[in-house]
């Protein structure tokens, strides 16, 4: 197990050497590729052969009748793997700059926070200028018209002009 392939071919064949080893419901070590264990298994009888690829967390791969095509698997998963982890380190990166941005801008006062007290010390101070002006005439004449009644339609006087 301790052997180092330099072609893929010969790596594959190594590969379906073990895997032929494997028995139903087990599984075996079968190298390390790139820092990642693995780990050869075939789950079931209706399930194909796969390969367990270990590191941090564990990914699978189906494992097919080429040899070749296995290696070419393998090294596609390995790949996806170290982009993934690329990708979420930028991630992360990213999002531990905006914690401090916003960590900075926590203890600033809000640039808008003198504006809606200064408007509200306005409309204060024309309300009662408004006040100060007597009633208003036009909300007299609105409450003496609530009080008149509407007058009432006879309907019995339009059937009569028919």
């Amino acid at each position: 197990m301790d052997n180092s392939f330099d072609k893929r071919a010969d790596a594959g064949e190594r590969l379906m050497k073990l895997l032929s080893l494997v028995h139903i419901g087990e599984s075996m070590k079968a190298g390390t590729y790139c820092g990642f264990t693995l780990r050869l298994s075939k789950p079931d009888m209706l399930s194909n052969p796969r390969v367990e690829i270990q590191g941090g967390n564990s990914y699978y791969v189906e494992l097919g009748d080429s040899p070749l095509g296995n290696i070419q698997r393998i090294e596609n998963a390995v790949e996806g793997i170290v982009q993934a982890k690329e990708k979420d380190e930028r991630s992360l990166s990213t999002a531990r700059g905006q914690l401090a941005d916003a960590k900075a801008e926590l203890g600033k006062p809000w640039p808008l926070e003198q504006e809606p007290q200064e408007k509200s010390a306005r409309l204060m101070k024309l309300n009662t200028e408004l006040d100060i002006g007597g009633s208003d005439t036009g909300a007299a004449a609105l409450a003496d018209d609530e009080d008149e009644p509407e007058p009432s339609r006879n309907r019995r006087g339009r059937d009569e002009e028919r």
